[in-house]
């Protein structure tokens, strides 16, 4: 996190990079509601659709990203006032309080689950393509042990973390921090809380997203040779339904590495050069690290949108977006094209099976020799 507020740090950087997580945040957030409610929001649905695995996953990232973007949309509002910084303190909207800080730091901590999950998921489509397990093995056997990992621990690091008052003001946000301002680098203030900051930091952040890295770019190498080898041996729709599998499981994976590189970087920047400021790491930061749920959805829902277009051939990209953001219980094959308001009464489709489908089409394979 840089600070808006030092005086090598111009105030029109620091304005900007206060509105920027305040944008996209804000459409992480709807991204994540449309998943939530694409997987749970129909009750007839929502037994069968939680019977995926990759959607349990999906739904949990999607629940964490929430409460983790609206700390990060909050931004200054949730940062105390510094004592003697009146001028500062209006320029960037410190108006919150000690309390609020926490929370703030809290959540966003808390998102280190979603890095966490991803490399899970990455395991999930690694297990079923390259060591053909079944979903339901896979559901017993790891998940559980998956979601004690992805969520205790971020969660008992937040805690810890709030409690040891490694939680301050850092910049636009409060995170892992030395109080006062700059007291690490300054042997004349004397620092009150946060003097393990940079260790919590590495040890509850920086680290952790380092493994999920390494989970997430391992399970894709095998995946890719895996898929790669197959191809060169059959031409079947099995081998096509894997090929789509794989470029799912690239897609949500380039979410990750798209959204978490550079929130990485900063971090360990931050830690080496004591809150030096690089405004280029900064805004690539600040913009694509609370895109999380957006992007997720893109990737969520491209396949269904798909299906939906193939269903209905005659139909937009925008009609399929109509249909799913607006009435997601149930589609049609036949529209009237005059009409897209229509009452659907013909040739209709449930959602959650093109959700079960287009989330799932590794599962038929399962059962396959291997090869």
């Amino acid at each position: 996190m840089s600070d808006p507020g030092s005086p090598t740090n111009p105030t029109r950087h620091g304005e900007i990079l206060i509105w920027i997580p305040r944008i996209s945040g804000f459409f992480s957030i709807l991204g994540s509601l449309v998943i939530i409610n694409l997987i749970i929001g129909n009750r007839r649905n929502r037994r069968e659709n939680l019977k995926r695995v990759l959607n349990r996953l999906v739904l949990m990232i999607s629940f964490i990203d929430i409460p983790v973007s609206i700390a990060l949309v909050l931004t200054t509002i949730a940062v105390p006032p510094e004592d003697g910084q009146e001028e500062r303190n209006k320029q960037y909207a410190l108006t919150g309080n000690r309390a609020s800080c926490v929370a703030q730091g809290f959540f966003i901590q808390l998102g280190t689950a979603i890095p966490l999950y991803t490399a899970i998921l990455c395991i999930f489509y690694l297990c079923l393509l390259r060591f053909e397990m079944t979903e339901h093995t896979f559901s017993k056997r790891i998940e559980p042990f998956a979601h004690a990992i992805c969520f205790l621990f971020p969660l008992a690091s937040s805690v810890f973390s709030a409690i040891s008052g490694s939680f301050n003001q850092l910049g636009v946000y409060c995170w892992f921090s030395h109080y006062p301002r700059g007291c690490q680098n300054d042997a004349e203030i004397e620092c009150t809380r946060g003097q393990n900051s940079d260790l919590h930091s590495a040890l509850f952040s920086v680290i952790p997203i380092f493994v999920a890295f390494l989970c997430v770019v391992i399970s894709m190498i095998l995946i890719v040779l895996f898929v790669n080898r197959l191809s060169t041996q059959s031409t079947s729709t099995l081998v096509y339904e894997q090929k789509e599998t794989v470029t799912q499981a690239s897609l949500f994976i380039a979410t990750f590495l798209l959204t978490y590189t550079f929130h990485v970087v900063h971090a360990i920047m931050i830690i080496i050069t004591g809150n030096k400021v690089f405004y280029l790491i900064a805004y690539l930061h600040f913009s694509l690290y609370p895109l999380q749920g957006f992007c997720n959805a893109l990737v969520y829902c491209r396949p269904i949108i798909g299906q939906l277009r193939k269903i209905n051939p005659g139909k937009s990209i925008a009609w399929a977006m109509k249909i799913l953001l607006f009435s997601p219980q149930r589609i049609s094959s036949n529209i009237n094209p005059s009409s897209n308001d229509q009452p659907i009464t013909s040739d209709v489709v449930e959602l959650n099976m093109i959700i079960a489908d287009t989330q799932g089409t590794c599962v038929s394979s399962l059962s396959t020799p291997t090869i």
